[in-house]
């Protein structure tokens, strides 16, 4: 099965919504608190729903999303919002995505995601704990964290929301009012920022 990852600008901290059009009929997404990377005042936003296990999130992990860091978010246009989707099918996906917010906990999420796709085929409560000690997180914190289920609440909410925007797989993104699905080439993504980033033209 494919995990959809939609990618959404959010601001840490604040409670708001995001909206979105789709077939017409306008659609709300909620911005809690979730991993966000990118200047807060960024013009484009982008909210990501993605699987820890989902071979295509890696795939756009790995290559596409080095290049819109470093070419849009890095440069303030851009800003992403990160969250879970872990399909049923995918028994290790949702403790990763829990082992995922433990590292938010600690301000390392980001670098922790790198690492879990990175280490896709190995997503052992164990080997979860070893990449928080790799990345210099404190290990006693991030184990207690993981094991007390302190985050399980808030990724099954994101994954209901996922089911509630008719997302069935990964990766799927929204950047503002557009939705782009699959592991999509950077070029893609180029073109609809590019387009969004126009001064608006005066008739």
């Amino acid at each position: 099965l494919i995990i959809i990852s939609v990618v959404i600008i959010l601001v840490v901290g604040l409670g708001f919504y995001f909206s979105q059009t789709r077939n017409g009929k306008e659609e709300s997404v909620a911005l809690t608190e979730d991993p966000v990377l990118g200047d807060t005042q960024a013009q484009i936003i982008v909210v990501e729903f993605s699987d820890f296990e989902c071979p295509y999130c890696a795939l756009y992990s790995k290559e596409t999303f080095p290049q819109i860091k470093k070419e849009y978010v890095d440069t303030g246009k851009v800003k992403i919002v990160f969250k879970n989707f872990p399909l049923p099918s995918h028994r290790k996906a949702e403790k990763a995505a829990e082992a995922g917010e433990c590292a938010f906990e600690q301000g390392k999420f980001w670098e922790y995601k790198e690492k879990l796709f990175e280490n896709q085929e190995n997503l052992s409560v164990k080997n979860l704990k070893q990449y928080a000690r790799d990345l210099g997180l404190d290990s006693q914190k991030f184990n207690q964290c993981l094991g007390s289920g302190r985050y399980e609440k808030e990724v099954k909410q994101d994954y209901q929301e996922g089911l509630e925007k008719k997302i069935k797989g990964t990766p799927t993104f929204f950047i503002d009012s557009e939705v782009v699905f699959g592991a999509q080439p950077f070029s893609e993504f180029q073109k609809i920022f590019e387009e969004k980033l126009k001064p608006e033209q005066n008739d």
